[in-house]
């Protein structure tokens, strides 16, 4: 889980504001980004890369480096850390800029507090709160949970429950399967704790199969890379949601039997390729049932 010398013609500076954020084109994992043009100046970390990859790249070190805005010139991509009045955007010959727009304080104005679907979610209407929850993955009426043994140094497999004699997290004799959910910006954007384990679900770079990708717990706290752990949920209904991974812009589903783990533990991954994931029958829908944390 890995975790950019430029020449540019500064022509005129064009301040930009939260309610332009409109005008600009929504990438992948929700960054909002325009052609020909550059953030001067608040430049935190340079490093070669692809165009593709530079939002991405924002995204994944916005917890350790504080970046929110980027710049990409000839193969450099340019990080940034710019205060929400300082935002001005210049235009270029080539290259791109772009931003994250749930890292600015001030927020954009056309937000309505409802996620993608259009849907107010039941979750919290806070950002930042904390909830704990059951996760049960529709199709199958099986909960999520993280197993006993571990996948690597760093890496613990996760599965739903699949045994009907102790069909609830709330009937096993650890909490393996109870999970905590704290809210992060923009709304809707969580990350998501096991309880018992104390570590974050995440999506890792790791294919499990062409289409699928292998999620896990993550067990090294000093190694994180924390684009992988943070998880969209979109309402499909009351308490029931399609939970998406930020980074690589995949949903969480819960896989057929024939690819069980075995007879009571069902393989969980991702979908790496463009799906609507509504017509999948449940096993891409996840009703979040809440209850007390533990204490």
């Amino acid at each position: 889980m890995a975790l950019m010398h430029p020449c540019l013609l500064i022509l005129v500076a064009l301040p930009v504001t939260f309610s332009k954020w409109e005008d600009y084109i929504t990438g992948k994992g929700g960054i909002k980004w325009l052609p020909n043009c550059e953030f001067p100046g608040f430049d935190i970390v340079q490093k070669e890369m692809t165009q593709e990859k530079c939002g991405q790249f924002c995204i994944a070190t916005t917890h350790t480096n504080g970046c929110n805005a980027f710049s990409w010139q000839s193969g450099w991509c340019y990080l940034k850390k710019i205060p929400g009045h300082s935002l001005s955007r210049q235009p270029t010959t080539g290259g791109s800029c772009g931003v994250l727009p749930w890292e600015f304080e001030d927020g954009d104005p056309s937000d309505t507090g409802q996620d993608s679907s259009g849907i107010k979610s039941n979750i919290t209407d806070q950002p930042r709160q904390i909830q704990c929850a059951y996760i049960k993955n529709v199709g199958f009426d099986e909960y999520l949970f993280a197993a006993d043994n571990t996948y690597d140094e760093n890496s613990r497999p996760v599965f739903t429950w699949r045994s009907k004699r102790e069909g609830h997290p709330r009937d096993w004799s650890s909490t393996q399967g109870l999970w905590i959910l704290e809210e992060g910006s923009p709304k809707n954007v969580y990350s998501i704790k096991n309880a018992y384990r104390q570590e974050l679900l995440y999506a890792s770079d790791c294919r499990f199969a062409q289409y699928e990708r292998q999620v896990f717990t993550w067990r090294n706290p000093t190694r994180y890379d924390h684009g992988h752990l943070h998880w969209q949920l979109e309402a499909a209904s009351v308490n029931t949601f399609y939970i998406k991974n930020r980074m690589f812009d995949e949903y969480l589903y819960a896989v057929e039997d024939a690819l069980s783990f075995d007879p009571v533990r069902r393989k969980v991954h991702t979908w790496t390729q463009s799906r609507d994931v509504s017509a999948w029958a449940g096993v891409g829908s996840w009703v979040v049932e809440t209850t007390m944390c533990p204490n």
